[in-house]
């Protein structure tokens, strides 16, 4: 059945005023769908920023040892690739997931502030819309709380990665020795230490 809207003289925006209420359910409905997925897969974020993040250290870990070990790569060219594709991997990875939870952030963030707008062309207040943004909260994506899913998240591990690069080099010339050196560090490592 074909429902008509009309519009009455006295409520001259009562059509806007529903498909604006409308939206905010439909809005309403999709923000606790995404918390709903938040949750669910909270731990699977958390395990996956882990592991990217373990595999983005076992790469760079493998080029600088392999750098200060031979000072070259001593198998070719081909050798160099392998680990370098391996790291951009991971990283792609961690972009792309990234990426699609800051956009759906950005996204709920834009329609609030549409709905806002469009309260104060309303003259008279409406119930409905005041309890929406007085419950205004934003969207995010974490994992399990402990760390937010954003581009402050990737800020955040290439500053880890380079200070274990810093801490890396700044222990390997106590740790490892170097080419002169008659002793080879799986003596260095079974020998007593000196006193």
């Amino acid at each position: 059945m074909l429902s008509i809207h009309v519009l009455s003289p006295n409520k001259p925006d009562s059509l806007d005023q529903q498909r604006l209420e409308a939206t905010i359910d439909m809005a309403d409905v999709l923000e606790r769908a995404a918390d709903v997925m938040n949750k669910g897969y909270s731990p699977i974020l958390l395990a996956t920023a882990a592991v990217i993040f373990a595999g983005s250290i076992t790469g760079i870990t493998t080029i600088s040892s392999r750098i200060y070990d031979f000072g070259f790569w001593p198998e070719g060219p081909d050798e160099i690739a392998r680990p370098l594709i391996y790291v951009a991997a991971w990283l792609w990875l961690l972009v792309d997931l990234i990426r699609v939870s800051q956009q759906c952030c950005t996204q709920a963030k834009a329609f609030k502030s549409s709905v806002y707008s469009k309260t104060l062309d309303h003259i008279r207040p409406n119930p409905v819309i005041s309890v929406y943004l007085a419950r205004k909260c934003d969207l995010k994506f974490d994992a399990c709380g402990m760390l937010s899913l954003d581009y402050t998240f990737f800020q955040t591990m290439i500053s880890s990665v380079c200070a274990y690069c810093i801490v890396l080099l700044q222990t390997s010339d106590k740790l490892i020795p170097t080419f002169g050196s008659d002793v080879s560090p799986f003596e260095i490592s079974l020998s007593e230490p000196t006193r």
